[in-house]
């Protein structure tokens, strides 16, 4: 996963400008709150990254990874960061207008537990809605926005599928 991550920064970073939005290279960085909603009860923290390319004004195809994490502190002053569930895999944005988005996908994922060091990565499914924060007309090749992504995977018995909700604020190079 951190592989992942990498990649995703250094191609964002070599993002040329574009003149019109939802057109050639697309990327966008997201921050928000995550939270596991079935079989484990925590969340916090949550940021993602994506980069693809726009194969139509209202279709855009991306790489896309985001982790929902919980911070945790034992005590003694040591601060460390729990995944909570993450995903990584291709997806795709559809632009229903010049605000309003949604997209998913099919990826990776694994859901974690503070209790367990280490579950496997799984099958994982990825949706998610946004909304643009431009004014009306608008065709800046920069955004940002709002978006509320769910992420579900398997996780085993006692949790057969495990279920993350996020609510992010993004940044996206259109």
């Amino acid at each position: 996963m951190r592989l992942s991550w990498l990649v995703l920064v250094i191609a964002a970073l070599c993002l040329p400008a574009v003149a019109e939005a939802n057109e050639g290279i697309t990327g966008e960085i997201d921050v928000g709150y995550g939270r596991r909603i079935s079989g484990f009860d925590g969340g916090g923290g949550a940021v993602g990254l994506a980069i693809g390319y726009f194969v139509t004004p209202d279709l855009a195809v991306m790489l896309r990874t985001v982790d929902a994490f919980e911070t945790t502190d034992d005590g003694d002053g040591n601060v460390g960061r729990t995944p909570v569930q993450w995903f990584t895999g291709p997806v795709v944005q559809v632009w229903l207008d010049e605000h309003f988005y949604a997209g998913g996908g099919i990826g990776v994922s694994s859901p974690k537990h503070i209790s367990v060091p280490f579950e496997p990565e799984r099958l994982g499914l990825e949706a998610r809605v946004g909304y643009r924060l431009a004014a009306d007309g608008e065709t800046a090749p920069h955004a940002f926005g709002i978006s509320v992504e769910l992420i579900a995977n398997t996780s085993g018995a006692n949790d057969p599928l495990a279920t993350g909700v996020l609510v992010m604020v993004d940044y996206q190079h259109l």
